[in-house]
């Protein structure tokens, strides 16, 4: 069954299905989590029930869109401490940018740290939640570095939590 999101806090949606491998697509993405020594091969940001992030399939840019979320294909993950006013002020100065398919190759695949100007999914995802260098973050680094992060600020509230009872 067809599940749309609807969060109050952002969220980090990383792709996992595997598909076989008959089109370019389904090849860039098993390239991607070979490369990558990852199970993911796309990032978007929800704020709300809106997808964001750049994107080969829909005109190649910097986008935003409504996506039915099936749970086999994303793993989701609340961002917390990510301001949604932040990811989509950052939205409205990159909407349309290009999407950096030489990136996606010399990055992603290659490994090769190049100053290109395209957007890539998690390295528009990374910018969007104010990491540094975020033309170099791939999915899977971004999945576990929101994973991590959201550690930290549970283990600090906890802290805090505890210092006022």
């Amino acid at each position: 069954m067809i599940t749309p999101i609807n969060t109050e806090v952002p969220m980090l949606a990383s792709y996992k299905r595997v598909k076989p491998i008959t089109s370019l697509d389904s090849l860039g993405s098993e390239l991607i989590r070979k490369g990558t020594a990852s199970p993911y091969s796309h990032s978007e940001i929800i704020v709300g029930n809106t997808w964001y992030s750049a994107s080969i399939q829909d005109g190649g840019c910097v986008r935003s869109k409504l996506i039915d979320y099936v749970p086999d294909h994303w793993d989701l993950m609340p961002l917390p401490w990510a301001s949604p006013e932040s990811v989509l002020l950052f939205f409205a100065e990159t909407e349309g940018q290009p999407y950096g398919y030489r990136e996606l190759l010399l990055r992603q695949v290659l490994r090769l740290h190049v100053d290109l100007k395209g957007w890539i999914c998690s390295g528009w995802c990374a910018a969007a939640l104010m990491f540094p260098s975020a033309d170099e973050w791939y999915p899977g680094q971004l999945h576990e570095m929101c994973r991590r992060v959201n550690q930290i600020v549970a283990q600090r509230c906890s802290v805090v939590d505890g210092a006022q009872r």
